[in-house]
């Protein structure tokens, strides 16, 4: 998946280090998959790392493609962001069509 990057398709270092959330979310209205959070810290006061979707087949996608060795996996909180409707931006849809093109 990191090819994605190079060949400019997926702006990678977007939405793995800014707006994971936003793809995750245009992702999940796509294909309905769950939206999930990777915490750190303590559980009443933890820090949100990143924002992924559980696939059918159990492993977690984000930008770079399935992961299986994620830990500190919670259920997507949308009170906890301030997200609106970003996530339906024309280049962040495009951005989960194309993610999930790559994945058959």
């Amino acid at each position: 998946m990191v090819l994605l990057a190079l060949l400019g398709v997926i702006d990678t270092e977007r939405y793995l280090y800014s707006d994971c959330g936003l793809l995750a979310l245009a992702v999940s209205s796509l294909t309905g998959w769950p939206v999930v959070e990777i915490t750190e810290g303590p559980d009443d006061d933890p820090i949100i790392r990143h924002v992924l979707v559980r696939m059918p087949d159990g492993r977690l996608l984000d930008a770079e493609g399935p992961h299986e060795n994620y830990w500190g996996e919670v259920t997507f909180d949308r009170a906890a962001w301030e997200i609106t409707g970003q996530w339906q931006a024309p280049d962040v849809l495009a951005a989960a069509r194309e993610l999930l093109s790559m994945l058959t």
